[in-house]
């Protein structure tokens, strides 16, 4: 996701929202996410009014809401600055991320601990040519068997790599299929119960994965 800027370009914090008047003038609305709705805090004349009033309202939430685990914490080249009040995909908080190279990015939670976002993007152009030589002889059809066979990840609550599970508003549980091959990442769809999902990922990895490894070895 890109950073949103103002009209002279500078970076807009999160939260905060800009409008331009009739008569030429600017405004800035601040917005704060709890208990996943966005609430209007006001509008005003500037962003440090703005920021001021957002930062005051969160103040006033429980630490829940406003979740500062990840706050000051290093994921690869980047340093997570705070919470913003935008959600991916899958549901998870989205941080405000500072690269070392100086540009503000925003990466979730849980492509932050997964390790799937490391920079604001910077880190594939600076691989040396030679480098990126080495790398691709490891690879072939565009992906390593090391990769599609490694165990699964410590953050994964279903116990199986490939299936995560949701909890729905109505307290109900879903299994979700993911499976990345290629560089490419196949959802395989939603079930309800884990018998469902795990049939699904042995379909799946019957199609996208155990020909990439039978390449491999040949």
């Amino acid at each position: 996701m890109k950073v949103r800027l103002d009209h002279i370009g500078n970076p807009l914090p999160a939260g905060i929202n800009e409008r331009q008047l009739k008569t030429g003038g600017w405004r800035y609305e601040a917005i704060v996410y709890s208990d996943g709705k966005s609430k209007r805090v006001g509008t005003f004349d500037s962003i440090t009014e703005a920021k001021t009033a957002r930062d005051k309202e969160l103040g006033t939430k429980p630490r829940k809401t406003w979740n500062a685990q990840l706050s000051g914490q290093r994921f690869g080249y980047g340093v997570a600055l705070h919470q913003t009040q935008y959600r991916a995909s899958d549901g998870s908080a989205m941080w405000q991320m500072l690269c070392s190279c100086g540009t503000y990015y925003l990466a979730s939670s849980n492509n932050l601990k997964t390790g799937r976002v490391v920079s604001c993007g910077h880190f594939k152009k600076t691989i040396k040519p030679e480098m990126q030589v080495e790398i691709d002889k490891m690879r072939k059809n565009g992906t390593t068997t090391a990769l599609l066979t490694r165990k699964r990840p410590s953050t994964n609550k279903s116990g199986v790599k490939g299936i995560s599970v949701v909890k729905l508003k109505n307290g109900e549980t879903r299994y979700l299929v993911n499976i990345t091959a290629k560089g490419q990442r196949h959802y395989l769809g939603r079930f309800e119960t884990m018998v469902k999902a795990q049939e699904a990922l042995r379909l799946g990895r019957k199609q996208f994965v155990d020909p990439i490894i039978k390449s491999q070895k040949e």
